[in-house]
């Protein structure tokens, strides 16, 4: 479930910030990621929290 879910907050975050670019959106998705102590190889950035208004 997980990619169904970061694809909708991407589309919130292209949709306040239209300009943004695919390394942008990325850079803000994984900068409030929660680490869940693995390797990223096993988890990737952590557990994105999907808090509309953190992501803006």
């Amino acid at each position: 479930m997980a990619t169904p879910m970061v694809a909708g907050a991407t589309a919130l975050l292209l949709e306040q910030n239209p300009n943004w670019t695919p390394d942008e959106v990325k850079r803000q998705l994984t900068n409030t990621a929660v680490d869940l102590g693995f390797a990223p190889y096993e988890q990737g950035a952590g557990e994105v929290k999907l808090n509309y208004w953190r992501l803006k």
